[in-house]
C-alpha cells in the first residue's frame, strides 16, 4: 500500500516556509554585527556620535565642581575601591597607577567648561603610563560608572566621492560616580558647609599714646631720612645757585 501523498498546496506552503527560515538564519549569522548600531560594521564607527552641543552639555552637567568636592571624590572613591579588597589581594577594586589615572583625569578637566578629550597619548604622559594600561583603566571605569566614554567624529568637508565622509576625533569623558559613592560626597559636603566659622573680631582701636608714639617715629624717620621729593628739591636747588655763580663770576680778559 503506498504511502499518502501530501497535498500540492500544503507542500508548497512546507517548503515555502523552509527557505524563508534558511534566509532568515543566513542574514541573523552574517549580519548581527548590524543589530543595534546606526551605521555600518565598524565598531568605532557604528558607536560614534556626531560632535556638538550634547557632549557641551553633560561636560556642564558632570565636570564642573569646585576643586573641595574633587577632592572629596577622590577621597571617597578611593576609599570604596578599598572596600571592596578580597582576601589575597594586594589591592581593592582599583590598582595603585589606576587612580594616578583616575585622578589625572580629575585634574586634567576644564575647571569652567568641564571639557574634557584629551588624546590617549596626552593622558598617557601626564599619568605616566602605556597605552594598554591607560585603555584597560578606562575600561574599568566604565563598569565602575566611574567614567562615562563618547566615541566622536566630525564630517570631512569637501571629500571625495566615494571615500570616508566622517573621521574619528578624541573621545569625549564624562566623570560620574556611583550611587554609594554619590551619597558619601553629598553627606560629606554638606558636613562641610554646615561649619559655622566664628566671628572676626573688629581691629582694636590704637589708645591716645600709641598714637603719640607713631607721630613721633614718623617725625623722626621723616627727619633722618629725606625723601625723593626733598631730595629732588636739594638738587634743584644746588643747581639754580651754581648757575648764579657762574653768571657772576668775573670774565677773562
Amino acid at each position: 500500500m503506498s504511502a499518502p501523498t501530501k497535498p500540492a498546496g500544503l507542500a508548497a506552503a512546507n517548503q515555502a516556509r523552509a527557505e524563508r527560515h534558511t534566509v532568515r538564519s543566513l542574514i541573523k549569522g552574517v549580519g548581527f554585527s548590524f543589530e543595534g548600531k546606526r551605521r555600518g560594521s565598524c565598531a568605532v564607527l557604528a558607536t560614534s556620535r556626531l560632535a556638538g552641543e550634547a557632549e557641551l552639555r553633560n561636560w556642564r552637567h558632570h565636570n564642573v565642581f569646585p576643586r573641595v568636592e574633587k577632592e572629596e571624590r577622590l577621597q571617597q572613591i578611593f576609599a570604596w575601591a578599598d572596600e571592596h579588597k578580597a582576601k589575597g589581594r594586594p589591592w581593592g577594586l582599583l590598582s595603585p597607577k589606576e587612580k594616578v589615572i583616575l585622578k589625572v583625569l580629575h585634574d586634567a578637566r576644564d575647571y569652567l567648561t568641564g571639557r574634557l578629550d584629551f588624546a590617549y597619548s596626552q593622558i598617557c604622559a601626564m599619568a605616566k603610563c602605556c597605552t594598554q594600561t591607560l585603555s584597560a583603566a578606562i575600561k574599568k571605569f566604565e563598569r565602575l560608572h566611574l567614567v562615562e566614554k563618547w566615541r566622536r567624529m566630525v564630517p570631512i568637508v569637501g571629500g571625495e566621492l566615494g571615500s570616508a565622509r566622517n573621521t574619528q576625533i578624541n573621545n569625549a569623558y564624562f566623570l560620574k560616580l556611583p550611587g554609594e559613592v554619590a551619597k558619601r560626597v553629598r553627606d560629606a559636603l554638606e558636613k562641610v558647609s554646615s561649619i559655622v566659622l566664628p566671628p572676626v573680631q573688629p581691629p582694636r582701636q590704637p589708645t591716645e599714646h600709641e598714637l603719640a608714639a607713631q607721630a613721633t617715629a614718623r617725625a623722626k624717620s621723616a627727619g633722618s631720612d629725606r625723601t625723593a621729593a626733598s631730595r629732588h628739591e636739594h638738587y634743584a636747588n644746588s643747581a639754580v645757585e651754581g648757575m648764579h655763580a657762574r653768571r657772576a663770576a668775573p670774565a677773562l680778559s
